[in-house]
């Protein structure tokens, strides 16, 4: 005869069996994303120049400009603008491209991270991006630096 004392309601296999298929998965999502196209690119500086991808994207920071914007009507609607331009080197059309700028104060306290986005940048295309940072803390704005330039990918 049959012990069902030691025996596992079969529901509770089902849920043990569901939790660990669970995080199979979800490891295995991370190992795929950690070796796809998430890829992290790094910035390098030459001179004025900021670019990525061995020089495939770039951003003359010669023509990188920030502007404080004043709301006569509420200090909550003020706004710091920068703007630059994205050089697309290669003879590539990418998909999308993120350029991220990095906002610190006259303390050299970080402010905010803002980001421009384009999608469809074109081989040889040069786009002019805008990233706002809106609010009362927008007038504290001293300096402004690139932080990333992250291509999502390109078309063959």
């Amino acid at each position: 005869m049959e012990n069902k004392k030691n025996k596992l309601p079969k529901w509770l296999i089902i849920v043990i069996a569901s939790v660990l298929l669970f995080y199979v998965g979800l490891i295995g999502f991370f190992v795929y994303i950690g070796t796809s196209e998430f890829e992290t690119y790094t910035i390098k500086e030459k001179g004025n120049i900021v670019e990525v991808d061995k020089g495939k994207l770039s951003v003359d920071k010669t023509f990188l400009e920030g502007e404080y914007i004043e709301d006569k009507s509420s200090s909550e609607n003020d706004k710091y603008v920068v703007f630059g331009y994205l050089k697309n080197n290669s003879d590539k059309k990418y998909y999308s491209v993120r350029v991220g700028i990095k906002l610190y104060d006259k303390n050299n306290t970080v402010l905010d991270v803002i980001y421009a986005t384009i999608t469809e940048l074109e081989a040889k295309e040069t786009w002019k991006f805008v990233v706002t940072y809106e609010g009362q803390y927008a007038k504290d704005v001293a300096t402004y630096k690139i932080v990333s330039i992250d291509p999502w990918s390109y078309y063959d």
